[in-house]
């Protein structure tokens, strides 16, 4: 089964109040999901938005079974996860050792840098947890 996820994170003041949010598609149904960190960086809220989009696919699909195509318009997410960048800060690796041992389960995924305009429905998304959290 293919499933398709989007995701995006924000910061406010970097480091500072920070949000994610992911919409995951299959078939013709969609969901979405997203959280807030009190204190973080950018970089965690964007890492963030795609380990719990999959995290929600590992407790909702038989992993083996998906085909999962991955859009972001973080650059530096896409591009560690390809592996062209490297993962240096420690918080960041456990996010992208989990990211990965939960990819290896899968049929298959490949991931795509997106300009931004392409994204906004989870940057939307983002900004609303930020407007609910009182930023």
């Amino acid at each position: 089964m293919k499933i398709v996820i989007n995701f995006d994170g924000g910061c406010k003041n970097n480091p500072g109040p920070a949000a994610f949010a992911f919409k995951i598609s299959f078939k013709e149904e969609f969901f979405t999901g997203g959280g807030f960190f009190k204190n973080s960086t950018n970089n965690r809220a964007e890492w963030s938005g795609l380990l719990y989009a999959l995290r929600e696919v590992q407790n909702r699909f038989t992993l083996k079974d998906l085909e999962i195509e991955i859009y972001s318009d973080s650059e530096l997410v896409v591009k560690q996860l390809k592996r062209i960048y490297r993962v240096k800060d420690l918080e960041l690796k456990k996010i992208f050792n989990e990211v990965n041992e939960i990819l290896s389960q899968v049929k298959s995924f490949k991931i795509e840098h997106i300009p931004r305009e392409e994204n906004k429905e989870c940057h939307k998304l983002v900004e609303e947890i930020f407007k609910r959290e009182g930023f």
